[in-house]
């Protein structure tokens, strides 16, 4: 058993083994971190993207037809939603 412990060529080996292991494990723990960032900053950036998309579409459905009609009894009623540039509405 004393020559085992003491003979070079088997000793390599077991540190080479728990060399990599540990860098395994650090490599691992890297990608383990950079996954979780990019998956926060995925989520938000799909959350933003939807909100510019939503925005986007309200903003057009209202730019080209955002009105409608209704016949109230003997009146004609009609709706319309207009953008105002200056803030002013009557």
């Amino acid at each position: 058993m004393a020559e085992r412990r003491d003979d070079p060529e088997r000793a390599i080996p077991a540190v080479l083994k728990r060399a990599f292991s540990r860098a395994r494990l650090a490599v691992a723990g890297h990608a383990a971190r950079r996954a979780a960032r990019s998956t926060a900053a995925r989520v938000v950036r799909n959350v933003l993207a939807v909100i510019v998309i939503a925005l986007a579409g309200v903003l057009i459905g209202v730019l080209l037809g955002a009105h409608t009609r209704a016949d109230i009894g003997p009146f004609n009623a009609t709706m319309r939603f207009r953008p105002s540039p200056m803030g002013l509405s009557l």
